[in-house]
């Protein structure tokens, strides 16, 4: 709510604003009350609250459950993925009025506007979007100069989250992260794929078969984040239920769905879904 020009305001509508104000002041202090009463509560059942299951958020939680730190993890968006938008192929999520999208209103240079599609859904925009899992090169590292974050102290990191399915053998590379990494081959492979990096060599493009391996860039095929050409997001690789792992014994409780109501816990082994999106199923690790 805007105020009018001075020089139009009358004295009803001077008084109309402040009263419009005033109930708007007192509507978000009502709310601000309400959401920080639901976190007060929540810290007696919980050591840790994170709000929002994007791919940070899983991975957060993720890692806290792991050792034993009660955390309740907090999603605005739905918490089970339609069948229909797991597989890699499909960017149907990302189309703006999708449920499971937020749609951002951008405006580009020249005042150009769009549409930025980002993730209203446990695993946030990685669980709809196109899947590229590409690391930044050595020089984008050496280029920001910032200490602690060069590409070699970076690289332990990007090895322990992935679990890379073509270059597992690698100390460039993981083998046992919870993020499963492949390129696409076989069925998978557009038929396009070939010719085109064919076309590529031929006008004097180094090879590269692998874009994680920090070299200079060249042709070749884009790791992602997907197995059998369905998606592998955070939520997917970092929220599974820890079957048979004590460690993670009533510390996991995801809330999601537009009531916040608890969709998964690990301490009662039973999912209450809160997804109007998909009948609520227990998620399986694979």
């Amino acid at each position: 709510m805007k105020p009018a020009a001075d020089n139009r305001r009358t004295a009803s509508a001077t008084a109309w604003y402040g009263d419009g104000l005033a109930v708007r002041n007192e509507a978000r202090s009502r709310a601000a009350s309400v959401t920080w009463g639901i976190l007060a509560a929540m810290t007696d059942s919980f050591d840790v609250v994170v709000v929002g299951a994007g791919s940070a958020g899983c991975t957060l939680a993720g890692r806290l459950a792991g050792r034993g730190v009660r955390t309740a993890l907090v999603e605005a968006g739905a918490v089970v993925v339609p069948p229909d938008s797991t597989p890699i192929a499909s960017l149907a999520a990302t189309a703006p009025g999708h449920v499971l999208n937020w749609a951002y209103r951008a405006t580009l240079c020249q005042g150009r506007e769009c549409t930025v599609p980002r993730g209203r859904v446990l695993g946030g925009s990685g669980a709809i979007n196109g899947g590229y899992f590409v690391r930044a090169v050595p020089a984008d590292f050496a280029d920001w100069g910032v200490p602690g974050w060069s590409y070699a102290d970076v690289l332990p990191y990007y090895r322990r989250l992935e679990r890379d399915l073509d270059f597992c053998i690698s100390d460039r590379h993981g083998d046992a992260g919870p993020l499963r990494i492949s390129r696409p081959s076989g069925r998978l492979r557009a038929a396009t794929t070939d010719p085109f990096l064919a076309a590529c060599l031929a006008l004097g493009h180094p090879e590269e078969p692998d874009k994680n391996a920090g070299g200079p860039p060249g042709a070749g095929p884009i790791p992602t984040n997907a197995v059998d050409g369905r998606r592998v997001s955070a939520a997917t690789a970092y929220l599974p239920p820890p079957w048979g792992n004590a460690e993670w014994e009533d510390a996991l409780t995801v809330f999601g769905g537009p009531r916040s109501r608890p969709w998964y816990s690990t301490a009662t082994g039973s999912p209450a879904c809160a997804s109007v999106v998909a009948p609520c199923t227990r998620p399986r690790p694979s």
